[in-house]
């Protein structure tokens, strides 16, 4: 998450809802992913969520170091979709979490992983423990929100690229016969069967 004042207040009040509804009991272990935070804020955070909670959370952070993929260019006029509207830093964190996330030796221990976005909160009590639910009927995969259709500006060349990963895959992907109706779901909250 950017380190702008307003976005860290959210990122406070996030972790805040998260321990108080949910993890001061449960006490997982919490990952906090990050681009552009330096070790004194990082140390500040820490300190100020330590006297808010009152206690230490258990908290890691890691750093994220982005690079584009090879073969795309760092001319922001080659882009379809301006950069003021879809920021490199965010189009960094959507393919991090499309796929380089289930790679990130952070996260490798673990086999469960619920992903928050900073500006994601939980706002009320969870009374049962959500892991133990995915596990016991077998759950892979837990979103909050799905929308009917996604802005065509918005996902031009996904399904092509999808196509040809499920081609490239077919030893990966189950289920791989079907046409996308442009149906999509948000991942700022979700829970992932790192299998």
């Amino acid at each position: 998450f950017p380190s702008h004042d307003n976005d860290l207040w959210i990122f406070k009040h996030s972790i805040s809802f998260l321990y108080s509804n949910f993890n001061k009991e449960a006490n997982y272990p919490v990952v906090v992913f990050y681009d552009d935070l330096t070790k004194p804020e990082i140390a500040n955070l820490l300190t100020e969520m330590s006297l808010s909670l009152g206690f230490m959370p258990n908290i890691k952070f890691e750093k994220l170091e982005f690079t584009l993929p090879e073969g795309v260019s760092e001319d922001p006029s080659l882009y379809t979709l301006p950069l003021t509207q879809f920021r490199i830093g965010y189009r960094h964190m959507c393919r991090f979490y499309g796929g380089q996330i289930f790679n990130h030796p952070a996260l490798q221990k673990y086999k469960w992983y619920m992903r928050l976005d900073s500006d994601s909160f939980v706002l009320s009590k969870i009374t049962r423990d959500p892991f133990k639910v995915m596990r016991e009927n077998q759950y892979q995969y837990a979103f909050m929100e799905r929308e009917e259709y996604d802005a065509p500006w918005a996902c031009g060349g996904l399904w092509d690229a999808t196509k040809k990963f499920i081609s490239d895959n077919k030893n990966r992907v189950l289920n791989a016969d079907f046409e996308w109706n442009m149906e999509v779901y948000n991942t700022n909250f979700e829970i992932v069967d790192m299998d």
